[in-house]
C-alpha cells in the first residue's frame, strides 16, 4: 500500500509554498504599482504640468485650441491608470485633435501620441517606457517641442480638414 503524506505531501508541500509565494509577490507588486502611481500623480503635477502650461499658453497665444487634462483627478480608477494630456484641437465641425498623454505602464511612464493629418486621418504611437528619472524638463521639451512640431510642420494646403 502506498503511503500518500510520504509519497505526495512533499510534492503538494512544494506546490503550496510556490504559490504562497506568488501570491505575496503579486501583493508586494501590486503595492509598489500603486506607490508609483502615487509618486506619478505627484510628479505629473509638479514636473510635466508646468511644462505642458508653457505650451499650452503659448499655442492659446497663437490662436489654437489647447487644452490639459489630468486624469483620474480624484483617485484612480481600477482600469485607468492615471495620466496628464496635451490635446490640440482644430476648429471644426469634427472632434479632432492631436494629444500627447503621459501615463504609469507598471513602475515606468509612458508616452502616447496621436496626430491628426492633413487628409483627415490620424497616427499615434507609443514611446517609452521611461524611468521617472528619464523625464527631465529637458526631455519634456523635446518632446512637446516635436509634438507640436509633428502637428503643424506638414503641406496643410491640399487639407481636406473642415475650417469654419
Amino acid at each position: 500500500m502506498v503511503d500518500l503524506e510520504k509519497e505526495l505531501g512533499p510534492l503538494i508541500n512544494k506546490f503550496n509554498q510556490a504559490k504562497d509565494e506568488m501570491k505575496k509577490q503579486k501583493v508586494e507588486k501590486k503595492q509598489s504599482d500603486e506607490d508609483f502611481k502615487e509618486q506619478f500623480k505627484t510628479f505629473s503635477i509638479e514636473q510635466i504640468k508646468p511644462i505642458m502650461d508653457k505650451y499650452q499658453e503659448f499655442l492659446v497665444s497663437k490662436g489654437q485650441q489647447c487644452q490639459i487634462f489630468v486624469k483620474p483627478s480624484n483617485g484612480y480608477s481600477k482600469w485607468e491608470e492615471p495620466s496628464i494630456c496635451l490635446r490640440v484641437g482644430f476648429p471644426s465641425n469634427y472632434a479632432s485633435y492631436s494629444e500627447i498623454r503621459f501615463t504609469t505602464k507598471g513602475e515606468s511612464i509612458s508616452i502616447y501620441q496621436s496626430v491628426f493629418t492633413p487628409s483627415g486621418g490620424g497616427r499615434g504611437g507609443n514611446l517609452g517606457p521611461y524611468k521617472k528619472d528619464e523625464i527631465t524638463n529637458d526631455f519634456l521639451e523635446g518632446t512637446l517641442t516635436s509634438f507640436v512640431k509633428s502637428i503643424y510642420d506638414k503641406d496643410w494646403s491640399f487639407s481636406s480638414f473642415p475650417t469654419r
